[in-house]
């Protein structure tokens, strides 16, 4: 039976492109108001002359819906800055001013004024709004959707349109569920279009940083909380991937940052990495001495690329960690920490397979993480106080005063003379 078909009520190409795929998952065509036969008039814009997002998105849909007849949904979306007042808002697409510009060149411009506003400001929160209305004979339906973040410095990414390329970065304040699910948008695409680059590297999944936890958003706001975002995060990843026609012909590589920074019970240089794809040794623990350039040179032969340095030339690739011999099949199923159930992230427990066991708890709440790290900036990597955050973490974690480090030096300073013997 042929698909029900709704008209899609906009000319926006990166729209309908997203949204067709939206729709095709319930069974229903859409067509925009091209394929309609509707025919562009000048005074189009004039239906987005309210002040709410509402009012735009149904004005548009009652119009089209009173021409064409069929089910029609339309939307209202724009980026809304506290700094700028609110602005762009509801007039998001047309900001710049600029009535001779359309698609990518309006894009930039709009961009360009966005930045110019921006410069300098301390506030870079924003969020994304967008309205949908359906209209159909005898009904009406309207709903709204929020995404918030952060407004970054320099444009990010290809994947997008409008102002995405300015929107988000490193920020402990944003969910990395969230994070996938954006991640996921552009990596679903490459797929539909077959053409997912060869090398990708996913820098955004930061939550195992910890922070913010007076500001995060979707409820996660304590440090088990959100290593517990993180990991299933990272999952999700692997879990598309394996599900997808890239699984036969790509590696994932984890690894942690900083792993110098905090010493463990056996190397305060030790850290894991994980691989995950065809051909890798399958619950294989390897403790081979490896280090990043090991990683870097793994990757260079993988690719058939030249060496970065000498020192991915006179590094080892990591050979050991593959089984050539394997049939190269792999699957990977995302599983999330039973945490997760006391965020606000919008997981829905049809799909979303919990860790059995009973439900967790996280040693303290949000408040008392924020009394603990207040003043720390978690803006960016590496600006918060190691030795004193790694102290919080490890008795608010634990209960118990947390060790002091100690390394191969601290004999030889234990008989040097301080400045208070001088």
């Amino acid at each position: 039976m042929a698909a029900e078909r709704v008209l899609l009520a906009t000319r926006s190409s990166g729209k309908l492109r997203e949204l067709r795929a939206l729709f095709a998952e319930h069974g229903r065509a859409v067509i925009d108001l091209d394929d309609a036969g509707i025919p562009e008039w000048p005074d189009e814009d004039a239906l987005e002359v309210h002040e709410t997002f509402e009012e735009n998105a149904l004005a548009k849909a009652r119009h089209f819906f009173g021409i064409a007849r069929m089910p029609v949904v339309a939307d209202d979306s724009g980026l809304v800055v506290p700094a700028l007042n609110g602005a762009p808002g509801v007039l998001s697409k047309r900001w710049s001013g600029r009535t001779d510009l359309r698609g990518q060149a309006l894009d930039d411009e709009n961009n360009r004024l966005l930045i110019e506003r921006l410069r300098g400001a301390s506030d870079r929160r924003a969020h994304y709004v967008c309205v949908a209305a359906f209209v159909d004979a005898g009904h009406e339906i309207v709903r709204r959707g929020e995404v918030h973040g952060r407004i970054v410095e320099a444009s990010r990414g290809s994947g997008g349109f409008g102002y995405d390329p300015y929107f988000r970065a490193y920020d402990q304040v944003y969910p990395d569920y969230w994070r996938f699910n954006e991640w996921n948008r552009e990596f679903q695409q490459f797929v539909a279009n077959d053409n997912l680059p060869s090398l990708e590297m996913i820098r955004g999944l930061s939550h195992d940083h910890t922070g913010s936890f007076g500001s995060a958003l979707g409820g996660v706001n304590t440090p088990e909380l959100q290593q517990a975002d993180n990991d299933f995060a990272v999952g999700l990843v692997v879990q598309a991937v394996a599900n997808s026609p890239y699984a036969k012909d790509t590696l994932i590589i984890v690894i942690e940052d900083d792993c110098q920074d905090g010493a463990d019970h056996v190397d305060s240089h030790r850290a894991t990495t994980y691989f995950v794809g065809p051909y890798v040794k399958q619950h294989a623990v390897l403790s081979t001495r490896y280090s990043q350039p090991n990683v870097l040179r793994t990757i260079e032969d993988i690719l058939g690329t030249e060496h970065i340095n000498l020192n991915t030339y006179y590094a080892r690739p990591m050979a050991d960690v593959f089984d050539v011999h394997s049939s190269g099949k792999w699957t990977y199923h995302a599983v999330a920490s039973t945490l997760l159930k006391l965020t606000t992230l919008g997981l829905d427990p049809a799909k979303v397979e919990f860790a059995s066991g009973p439900d967790l708890k996280p040693t303290h709440d949000a408040q008392y993480w924020a009394d603990k790290t207040r003043g720390f900036d978690f803006s960016g990597e590496d600006r918060v106080p190691a030795d004193l955050y790694n102290k919080i973490l490890w008795e608010g974690l634990k209960g118990t005063p947390a060790p002091a480090a100690k390394t191969s030096f601290s004999k030889l300073n234990a008989g040097k003379p301080t400045d208070d013997d001088e």
